[in-house]
């Protein structure tokens, strides 16, 4: 997204992340916020979300019983390559940028709603207008713009398997 409203769009991923998940990738941006990846389900209960937040990496999402938020200790400087893992592992997630784990966060669910329930499309570098509205609560406002740059290569993953599941090189 390097214009108002510009995204990339998937209808589907490789590999749905549920439960346990891990998306590794790096980045430069020369804004203060905007996306990096959105997945939700139809309703945006349950929900996926990187992106920036002025200045600093955030990483949520909600199984449907509550939402697990982590957020970069350090600001990620501007025009600035940056690596970052973000995943879940059964109820615990972890955010670690740069080699360094930033943050972690819980989201149980409840017995019914442990697994997150996303639905296509997959959004990565903004989002479109009626989704920017469905999704304000789950990152944190409404704007998206992430700038002149925004270079992203990533790699999705189940924390089960091995090997490269999705590449988006921006």
């Amino acid at each position: 997204g390097s214009k108002r409203d510009s995204r990339v769009e998937y209808s589907e991923l490789p590999s749905i992340p549920r439960t346990d998940f891990q998306f590794s990738f790096v980045f430069k941006t020369s804004s203060d916020e905007g996306i990096i990846f959105y997945g939700a389900n139809k309703i945006h209960e349950d929900f996926i979300s990187i992106y920036v937040k002025d200045r600093l990496l955030v990483f949520s999402y909600n199984p449907g019983a509550g939402v697990a938020v982590m957020r970069s200790s350090q600001p990620v400087n501007a025009d600035e390559w940056h690596s970052v893992i973000a995943e879940r592992k059964n109820e615990m997630g972890s955010l670690y940028v740069d080699g360094f784990l930033q943050s972690n966060g819980n989201s149980r669910g409840s017995a019914t709603a442990r697994h997150i329930d996303l639905k296509p499309p997959y959004y990565v570098g903004g989002l479109n207008k009626t989704v920017t509205q469905m999704s304000h609560s789950n990152t944190e406002g409404p704007r998206f713009r992430v700038g002149r740059v925004f270079e992203l290569s990533m790699d999705v993953k189940p924390r089960r398997n091995t090997g490269v599941m999705m590449s988006v090189h921006g």
